[in-house]
């Protein structure tokens, strides 16, 4: 898998930010703070959605990606496996009675929608989330 692009609409307060990504290693350099982590945890989230529940008394996720003020976070991702180029557009909105997902994973050579019902970090990648969290991701 390699992204291509991704753009944050709203996520841990990072604001309408796009960022292209060239073929090979790209590194994300910054001071502290700056937001090399929320960029990956904003591909994870792309990957495989926000946890509705806290780990260990921590804040759950849908309650910690929300920037300030804000009433949903989400964003796309374009990205190319070996089965073609694809984009995974994700909101979340938080309404009176809770949170609501919006999810849809396209395909951009086909340009239809593909994997409905699917976590899309499974079926993109064939790996659960608990696995990538374990390869590819770093977290702080």
């Amino acid at each position: 898998m390699r992204i291509e692009k991704i753009h944050i609409d709203s996520f841990m307060g990072k604001r309408d930010l796009t960022l292209e990504f060239s073929s090979g290693v790209n590194i994300l350099r910054g001071d502290n703070e700056s937001g090399k982590s929320t960029i990956a945890e904003f591909i994870k989230y792309m990957l495989y959605g926000a946890a509705a529940r806290g780990v260990d008394g921590t804040i759950p996720e849908r309650q910690r990606y929300l920037s300030f003020g804000d009433t949903s976070f989400g964003g796309y991702m374009e990205l190319r496996t070996a089965a073609g180029r694809y984009r995974i557009d994700r909101t979340i909105n938080q309404t009176q009675s809770g949170f609501r997902e919006s999810l849809a994973v396209s395909d951009l050579d086909k340009k239809t929608q593909v994997f409905k019902g699917e976590n899309a970090g499974e079926a993109l990648l064939g790996i659960p989330e608990h696995v990538f969290r374990k390869i590819a991701y770093i977290s702080q």
